[in-house]
This record gives C-alpha cells, sequence and structure tokens, in this order.
C-alpha cells in the first residue's frame, strides 16, 4: 500500500498571505561543481500555492545541475532571468506585512 500525502490546500487562496516559504534551488560551478549559484527561486503561500516561480540565468559556466535534487536540466536555464532581476522582483513583490522564512535543507 502507497500512502500520499497532499501538502497543498486544493481549494485553498493563490495569492499573498501573511506567511510565505522561500526556496531557492542551486547549481555547481566551476570545475568540480563544488561552488554553489542560484538557478531557481520560488515561493509558496501558507496553503502550498506557488506565488512566484523564476529560473535564473547563469552568470558562469554550470558544471553540475544536481539535477537529482534540484529538478534542474539545461534547458530550464537557457530562458532564465537575470539575477538582479529576480532579486528585485522577489524585494518588491512582496509587502513588509508578509513574513518570509527561508527554508533549506
Amino acid at each position: 500500500m502507497i500512502l500520499s500525502i497532499t501538502l497543498v490546500k486544493e481549494q485553498a487562496f493563490g495569492g499573498l498571505t501573511k506567511a510565505l516559504a522561500l526556496d531557492c534551488e542551486m547549481v555547481g560551478v566551476g570545475p568540480k561543481g563544488e561552488e554553489s549559484i542560484a538557478a531557481c527561486v520560488s515561493n509558496v503561500n501558507q496553503y502550498g500555492k506557488c506565488v512566484y516561480d523564476k529560473y535564473i540565468k547563469p552568470t558562469e559556466p554550470v558544471s553540475d545541475y544536481r539535477t537529482v535534487v534540484s529538478g534542474i536540466r539545461p534547458e530550464n536555464l537557457k530562458q532564465g532571468e537575470e539575477f538582479e532581476v529576480v532579486k528585485k522582483e522577489v524585494n518588491i513583490s512582496f509587502p513588509s506585512t508578509v513574513y518570509i522564512f527561508v527554508l533549506h535543507g
């Protein structure tokens, strides 16, 4: 028997809420892919609904996409946005009354 757990409240509000989760997926750069740079930024509201999701165009050659962990493939980053644009959008899209929790594992 396979047990399935859904973390997204399907009929829930899809906009900004007081609590948000921020996730940054990283890819490896450098000769062995040991240095990390951001490749995707996603935010979900307190109901698990995605309110922001963008790939970031790499600023240097990617040597390890870490696809098994990140899910990122080369074609995802080809249409990515400049890092400064994503940074600005995240900063201005979420008013100061919204709390952002940075989660990382």
